[in-house]
């Protein structure tokens, strides 16, 4: 290879190979100012104030402020849980129970009350006892179960039948209602 040749060998740079849009080093390109920045009668907040029709139609000034609307059961006071009509039931949960359906606490703890003594003759009663216990505490499983579905479907029945009255109030709402005119 030949050092005095290439690019910034010994005689400098080859300018016949050299591309023809290259600068040097010493070359500094000069930026435009934008438009705003020259006429000061132009651009957001100039001479004349705000470009409106350059504005975005969304934008809204600083002045503004935006309030919030409250919940209907915060406006409207009969409505709501526990409003001027009461608990609003259609929207309830269905697992939901009021203050009338709690029934005296319970608790699961019994103490053994069984027959004191250790011969082998007692074991036999033993087991009939605990049988005993097994059969009273599943009657009362089943009449508890069948108290709770009958109140449960107690309510779903009057459920059904409060909407059933609101939804017949409803038609002959819309049938006293009189239908417009067609335009012709």
């Amino acid at each position: 290879t030949d050092a005095a040749k290439g690019f910034g060998g010994k005689y400098g740079v080859q300018k016949e190979r050299q591309d023809k849009s290259a600068v040097g080093w010493d070359h500094q390109t000069e930026l435009s100012k934008h438009e705003s920045q020259t006429d000061a009668a132009k651009g957001f907040g100039g001479k004349y104030g705000v470009q409106k029709e350059r504005q975005d139609e969304s934008a809204l000034g600083w002045d503004y402020q935006a309030g919030l609307s409250k919940h209907e059961s915060q406006t409207d006071a009969a409505k709501g849980f526990g409003g001027r009509y009461g608990v609003q039931t259609d929207r309830q949960d269905e697992s939901a129970g009021g203050y009338d359906d709690m029934q005296e606490v319970r608790s699961g703890y019994r103490t053994d009350q069984g027959v004191r003594g250790g011969a082998a003759s007692n074991i036999r009663s033993k087991f009939e006892q605990m049988a005993n216990k097994e059969a009273e505490e599943d009657a009362r499983r089943v009449e508890e179960e069948r108290q709770r579905r009958q109140a449960r479907e107690q309510r779903e029945r009057e459920e059904a039948e409060r909407r059933q009255r609101e939804q017949e109030e409803r038609e002959r709402e819309r049938e006293r209602e009189p239908e417009p005119e067609p335009e012709h």
